[in-house]
């Protein structure tokens, strides 16, 4: 535990290096988004509070208060959309500024090793997986840290604002997310494979652990590069998370990706993922230098396409 600690504390130390000036506006954005939410539901109680005032009253509903009260709502709403993009563009930048950086170092740090350390394949190994690896995976730390703490943030002040309604709510509230956070961090594992098992039944006799050595070392020994055919499924494994543990998982030897989209099959409960999410999936695989394929559906239209025609009876 105090080795991964410590391996956490310098990789947050390389990305304040790589950008400090972009890393501290994408904390400042989090946190920020953090509030935008909850001033939003503070200001629609309020506005909801005086429009069933006035209703009451027989007052004009549409008296200069309530107005500016619907004006904050979208102004609000404005905000918290622009610190969603913004945010992103922010982290786009912060990506490429620590890419170079890594780049740098390890450029850096070879062209001082004596040439006989790259023909062991050991070293070379580990040099080809920091190459991968390490222009991304201390920004994705960070981003964990950074969500993590919005999360909690946010919590914190859903629960102050839900206190002015009543404790109670406020305490099942914290009963309900408390134990299910918990739950997540120390069952991230669990979870995982118990996902990958509904599709894939041969997960139980061959997890992941035990297909991520075998990859090692069949690259290891042959040098050939891997190629993974990735199913996408609605709301299943097409978000972004999944592409980030997808990522994660193929940075352990070079690989080549086909994203497939999925046929629709009659009684199946998985349907194809949206466009849209398609699109981000692979943008965001492409974004940790992964080498992606989209392999488009033909022939759905007549049940004709890939998997369609074992699901039909004649």
């Amino acid at each position: 535990m105090k080795a991964k600690i410590i391996l956490f504390r310098k990789s947050l130390k390389l990305v304040w290096e790589s950008a400090p000036g972009w890393a501290t506006v994408n904390i400042l954005i989090s946190v920020l988004q953090s509030f935008l939410p909850l001033i939003l539901v503070y200001l629609i109680r309020i506005l909801i509070d005086d429009i069933t005032r006035a209703a009451s009253s027989g007052d004009e509903i549409t008296s200069a208060n309530i107005i500016w009260m619907i004006a904050a709502v979208v102004i609000v709403y404005f905000l918290d959309e622009v610190s969603s993009d913004l945010g992103n563009l922010v982290r786009q930048k912060q990506s490429v500024k620590l890419e170079g950086y890594m780049y740098g170092l390890l450029h850096s740090k070879a062209v001082r090793l004596d040439l006989i350390n790259f023909e062991h394949p050991g070293y070379f190994d580990i040099l080809s997986r920091a190459t991968a690896e390490a222009p991304w995976r201390p920004n994705s730390i960070l981003d964990n840290i950074i969500s993590m703490f919005r999360g909690f943030l946010s919590l914190v002040l859903m629960t102050a604002l839900i206190v002015t309604l009543h404790w109670g709510l406020a305490l099942l509230l914290l009963a309900v997310n408390v134990p299910g956070i918990w739950l997540r961090l120390h069952y991230a594992d669990i979870l995982y494979n118990f996902k990958r098992e509904q599709i894939m039944p041969l997960n139980k006799s061959n997890p992941l652990e035990d297909l991520s050595e075998a990859i090692r070392y069949f690259h290891q020994k042959t040098g050939i590069r891997i190629s993974y055919e990735y199913l996408l499924l609605k709301d299943f494994n097409d978000t972004l998370k999944d592409a980030r543990q997808f990522a994660e998982f193929c940075k352990i030897s070079p690989c080549k990706i086909n994203l497939i989209e999925y046929n629709v099959v009659a009684d199946s409960p998985f349907k194809r993922s949206d466009p849209d999410r398609t699109r981000a999936f692979k943008e965001f695989l492409e974004s940790r230098n992964l080498v992606v394929n989209l392999r488009k559906s033909r022939g759905a239209d007549i049940d004709a396409a890939c998997g369609q025609l074992a699901g039909k009876t004649i």
